[in-house]
Order: structure tokens, then C-alpha cells, then sequence
């Protein structure tokens, strides 16, 4: 079983292999792990990302006070941050946002929301 903080580490941590056997759990289980409850969690873990790289004070203390996060999971923000240049977390932020519309109809006819977790994922990745 995965859950959605093990899926952003991996995410944040460019760990593709374990990014698609989490991306193929979520969509083997869609009651468990709806597309609607994990893109409001990747845009917030994303944002807070990008908020990270502009810290003036990245200390586990500092950056958790100003994140609004528990000290421990500072190292996983401070991880995708070393991963991820501004310009790429701007595009994340779009791929999220597209594939939240997108699973809500919107330029999307077709697709189902397997496919657009599994889009959303290479597009971070690459």
C-alpha cells in the first residue's frame, strides 16, 4: 500500500520507477486514492516547494515555521528543491492545474483519470 506522502517524496525526488508503481496503485484503487483528493495534494507539496526556494532562513526550524509543515519533512521540500529549477516547478504547477480541469471535463471529452494521472507524472518527470 502507498499512500500520498510516499508519492510526493518520490515525486520530489525524481524516483521514477517508484513514481509509477505508485501511479499504478492509485489508479488500480480510484476509491482509495481518487484523482480529485491527489491533485489539491501535489499542487499544495509543489507550491510549497517553490516557496521553499525562496527561504531565507532553510533551517529545518525556519523552513518548517514558514512552511506550516512538521521540522521532519523539511528535508523532502529541501530534496525536490535541489531537483526541480523555478522554471520547472511554474510548468508543475501548470501540468496540475490542467490535469484538475481536465478531470472536471474541461478540454477532455475522453480521457479517463488513469490516463491523466499517468500524463501528470511523465510531465514532472521529464
Amino acid at each position: 500500500d502507498y499512500n500520498i506522502f510516499e508519492f510526493q517524496n518520490a515525486l520530489g525526488s525524481k524516483n521514477i520507477e517508484k513514481s509509477n508503481r505508485i501511479v499504478s496503485y492509485f489508479n488500480a484503487n480510484p476509491k482509495e486514492h481518487p484523482l480529485a483528493m491527489v491533485v489539491p495534494y501535489l499542487y499544495g507539496y509543489f507550491t510549497k516547494v517553490m516557496m521553499y526556494q525562496t527561504l531565507d532562513d532553510r533551517s529545518d526550524t525556519g523552513a518548517a515555521r514558514s512552511l506550516r509543515v512538521a521540522p521532519f519533512a523539511v528535508k523532502n521540500y529541501a530534496t525536490a528543491s535541489k531537483n526541480f529549477k523555478p522554471r520547472k516547478l511554474e510548468r508543475i504547477i501548470g501540468y496540475i492545474r490542467e490535469t484538475d480541469a481536465r478531470s472536471k471535463g474541461q478540454r477532455n471529452k475522453s480521457v479517463g483519470n488513469d490516463f491523466l494521472l499517468k500524463e501528470m507524472v511523465f510531465k514532472i518527470l521529464h
